[in-house]
């Protein structure tokens, strides 16, 4: 009896080894086909120096890949590790409508996208009838429809699909960005600071994930302009995820590439997570020599402070103390310490800089670092010494070392005007020196600028 459980255990969790590796390898088989790949292109891609380890995959007498690569492998062809197993069939029939072909598909798609840009929302009648055509099911919501065909679906798009940024650089975000800059420039000796504005005029893009993804592809094209041999720094978030995940940062853009947190600590599974950012980064462009810090070969946080001094441009996030978001890490911090929102906006805070509180002075545009009680800090610099439970996060002095020295750009992304206070606390305070905003951020923050000087 024990041995007729087991059987039937086997055949409902799930199927035997031969049959699942002679369906891998079919389905592996058909993917690189489709794209008309060579085995030795998808090895290389993977970061193989052979492909010998991939021939072994398609073999049917060959081995199974290993969890990391069947993960690197979905990512190359853009599915789920499911479907690789097997274990998607009836999805994967479902996610394409029925008696669309593929290429009217993608005209869909494309269609979707195009509207979208010239300002159309989800319910815009030349839009419902592209929507219906791309509808998973008859139960999905149209508007979740257009929010997935603007990002799953369409990125990374044909080159020709996408915008032109210089199509947002209207005459108003032109004429916001030079006065900001002016702004700065024109304080008392000792104040004046040389700031950078990239402004881009989102106004009619109506979906905010679409607005990322521009801001991200304006923070991409600094990262080309590097070109080779750079130091990049990010933190963690979904701004600095759309810079480097671009889909104007082609493979061969860029090369012999360090890349290294700005925030390190505790493992975070979720894709805002700065370890797990930069892992997509070195696996699409490891290639051509991007490679990051490797923590297990360093000897505490001090020497990634001291690499940390040597970057040459760093993408450098920034929150509300406001609870949007319940599932970023910065709201999950704020709960682990109990350090409520309505108690914080109480002591002045407007907002974090990678974690470090800023308070404002009530009496004029004064800011400090704000301490919270004794048990409450959620951040530890990252060359003092604590334990791995702790998040470290880059020492906001070295952040302004590198700003006074001009050597180093340290873009804040941005597109809520509601930050627009905490941008500014961070250029006035030489925690940064460059901005990519939308137009919206930029006008709120030329108010706050002309309304309240230095």
């Amino acid at each position: 009896m024990g041995t007729g459980r087991s059987k039937r255990n086997v055949s409902a969790s799930g199927k035997p080894e031969e049959r699942l590796k002679n369906e891998f390898t079919g389905r592996l088989q058909r993917l690189r086909k489709t794209k008309g790949l060579t085995q030795s292109q998808v090895a290389k891609a993977l970061g193989f120096a052979s492909e010998s380890v991939y021939q072994l995959w398609e073999k049917e007498d060959g081995n199974l890949p290993s969890a990391l690569n069947l993960y690197k492998l979905a990512l190359y062809f853009q599915v789920s590790t499911d479907f690789l197993l097997g274990l998607q069939e009836e999805r994967e029939k479902e996610s394409a409508p029925s008696g669309l072909q593929e290429d009217e598909q993608k005209k869909a798609q494309r269609e979707v996208f195009r509207l979208a840009l010239q300002g159309k929302d989800w319910n815009a009648p030349d839009v419902l009838p592209w929507l219906n055509t791309l509808r998973l099911s008859r139960l999905e919501d149209l508007q979740n429809c257009y929010e997935r065909v603007l990002t799953d679906l369409t990125y990374p798009p044909r080159p020709q699909d996408l915008p032109e940024l210089s199509a947002f650089s209207t005459p108003a975000a032109q004429a916001a960005k030079a006065e900001i800059e002016r702004l700065f420039l024109a304080r008392p000796a000792g104040q004046a600071r040389r700031v950078k504005m990239y402004v881009l005029d989102l106004g009619q893009v109506p979906s905010s994930r679409l607005q990322r993804i521009i801001l991200g592809m304006q923070g991409a094209e600094l990262i080309k302009e590097r070109r080779a041999n750079f130091t990049l720094a990010i933190s963690n978030g979904p701004m600095a995820r759309d810079v480097i995940l671009a889909p104007n940062l082609v493979r061969g853009d860029i090369q012999d590439v360090l890349i290294i947190p700005l925030v390190l600590g505790r493992s975070q599974p979720d894709a805002t997570s700065a370890t797990t950012i930069i892992g997509n980064f070195v696996f699409n462009h490891g290639d051509y020599g991007i490679s990051r810090v490797n923590l297990k070969d360093i000897k505490g946080p001090q020497r990634v402070a001291v690499r940390v001094r040597s970057i040459d441009l760093a993408f450098m996030g920034i929150g509300s103390v406001e609870p949007r978001g319940e599932q970023s890490i910065f709201a999950r911090l704020l709960a682990e310490r109990a350090l409520r929102p309505a108690e914080l906006r109480a002591e002045g805070i407007i907002g974090n800089v990678l974690f470090h509180f800023i308070r404002e002075d009530p009496s004029g545009p004064f800011w400090e670092i704000y301490n919270p009680p004794d048990g409450k800090h959620i951040r530890v610099d990252i060359d003092d010494p604590a334990g791995d439970e702790v998040l470290h996060t880059v020492s906001l002095d070295i952040l302004h070392e590198l700003v006074e020295i001009d050597e180093t750009q340290i873009v804040i992304a941005v597109k809520d005007p509601s930050r627009a206070r905490v941008v500014r606390a961070a250029l006035e305070m030489g925690w940064a020196n460059s901005v990519i905003c939308t137009l919206a951020v930029a006008e709120e923050l030329q108010k706050l600028l002309s309304s309240q000087p230095l």
